[in-house]
């Protein structure tokens, strides 16, 4: 844009020092100093969730076959690969269901998710009770034992025999 780094400075508000360290790779700007100097640069940031690699998922245990992706990963099942990506899977079809934006397959990603909750609560109730009871974001994904769908049951077999690989 021609600008300065005084010049920079003088119409973000944002110190010359600060301008300088940052252009030199010495600070961490805070979202705040970013946003004044995008907004004076006229440069519009979008911040936005990672949506959930249900390759991944699928991987780590949930019924699901994954379309138009790469089959296979490099990230090999843990408990630690499986909770990030539950999170994300929670809180993609949260957001859908939000906006009234589900998909086709929001229901089959749904189940999946449910069947692998399902599986945690029932075959492994020490880790379920450990790392997965108290997030508040898995509360409404997590099917009731006494009201489960037979579609959910097979899916759920499936689960536990690739969750016990790795769990």
């Amino acid at each position: 844009m021609g600008l300065t780094q005084v010049s920079l400075a003088h119409l973000s508000g944002i110190s010359l020092p600060t301008i300088q360290n940052i252009e030199s790779n010495k600070a961490n700007p805070s979202l705040s100093v970013l946003k004044s100097l995008f907004e004076t640069l006229a440069i519009n940031i979008e911040l936005k969730s990672s949506p959930a690699n249900w390759v991944i998922l699928a991987e780590c245990g949930a019924a699901i076959t994954v379309l138009n992706q790469e089959k296979g990963s490099h990230i090999k099942p843990s408990p630690q690969v499986l909770l990030h990506n539950l999170k994300l899977a929670c809180r993609e079809l949260k957001n859908a269901k939000n906006t009234n934006s589900a998909d086709s397959d929001h229901e089959r990603k749904m189940q999946a998710v449910q069947s692998l909750f399902l599986a945690l609560k029932l075959h492994f109730p020490s880790f379920y009770k450990k790392k997965c009871a108290k997030v508040p974001l898995f509360f409404e994904w997590v099917p009731k034992t006494g009201d489960v769908p037979g579609k959910l049951l097979r899916l759920y077999r499936h689960s536990v025999s690739v969750l016990a690989t790795f769990l």
